[in-house]
Formats: structure tokens, sequence, C-alpha cells
């Protein structure tokens, strides 16, 4: 079994994502609800904690930016060494099939569509 190892930019995305109240800690209530909800057989919990964990600016979509974040930062987890226009360009092509009305970002619908056609 591979050993869980991660860099300090994966973990603040996860610490960004549990903060709920934006306050720059995570309480016990943050981590509890966390825990459950990744405990949970409930799929559609999931899905929000993981729309919210990739839309950093907590506007409510992702862009391609965020996206761009989120590619960059799974491969380096990996250790697959990607350049920034390969991940520019996958980035490129999942907005092309997944931004159904072509407006540069993903609602939770069309990420919520993406991940279950998918």
């Amino acid at each position: 079994m591979k050993p869980f190892t991660t860099d300090a930019e994966t973990i603040s995305e996860l610490f960004h994502s549990l903060d709920v109240e934006k306050q720059g800690q995570i309480d016990f209530r943050d981590f509890i609800c966390a825990l459950s909800i990744l405990k949970s057989d409930n799929f559609e919990d999931k899905l929000q904690l993981a729309f919210t964990a990739y839309d950093i600016d907590k506007n409510g979509f992702i862009d391609k930016n965020e996206m761009f974040q989120l590619l960059k930062t799974s491969a380096k987890s990996r250790g697959l060494i990607t350049s920034n226009n390969e991940i520019s360009k996958a980035v490129d092509d999942v907005f092309n099939i997944v931004d159904k009305n072509g407006d540069g970002q993903l609602s939770y619908t069309e990420f919520r569509e993406a991940i279950l056609n998918n």
C-alpha cells in the first residue's frame, strides 16, 4: 500500500474547503461535519463537498484557473511530471465538454452531470 503523502498546496486546499465559516480556522463542528460526509454513503453530500473544495474563491462556480490548480495539484500529489501547457490543454478539453452553457465556469449542476455521466 502506498503511503499517504501530500504537499502544502493540497493541505491548504483541504483546509480551506473545511473552513466553512471562512474564519481562517477549522472548528470542531467543521471537522466533524466533513468526517461525517466523507464516511457517509450519501453520494450527493460527497459531490457537494468536492465541489466546495474545488471552488477556491467560493463564488459558487469552478473556473478554468481553479480547474488548472486542481489538476496541477492532483498531478503533483501523484508524482506525475506535467507541464503547464499540458494542464491548460486538459482544462480546455474538460471545459469544452462539461461547460454546457459556455460561460467559462462550471456550476454545481454542470459539475454534477459531468461526474455522473463519466
